[in-house]
C-alpha cells in the first residue's frame, strides 16, 4: 500500500514514504512541465540539425574551394 506524506511548505507535494521520492499532485503543473520539457527537447532538434546543415556546408564549401584551387593551377 502507497504512504504519502506532505512535504512541509508545499502544499501540492508529498513524498513517498516508500520510496521516498516526491511528487506533485497538481496535474497543470505536472502538463505544464512536460509541455515545456517538449518544448525544450524540440528547440534541442532544432538546433542539432541547423548545426549539422552548417557542418555540411562548410565541407561544401571547403571542397569548392579545394577543386577551384586546383583547377586554377
Amino acid at each position: 500500500m502507497m504512504e504519502y506524506s506532505k512535504v512541509k511548505g508545499h502544499e501540492n507535494l508529498v513524498r513517498d514514504e516508500n520510496t521516498k521520492s516526491i511528487i506533485n499532485t497538481n496535474i497543470n503543473e505536472y502538463e505544464n512541465y512536460i509541455k515545456l520539457r517538449n518544448i525544450k527537447q524540440t528547440e534541442v532538434e532544432r538546433i542539432q540539425s541547423i548545426e549539422s546543415d552548417l557542418m555540411r556546408l562548410k565541407n561544401d564549401i571547403s571542397e569548392i574551394k579545394s577543386l577551384l584551387v586546383n583547377a586554377l593551377k
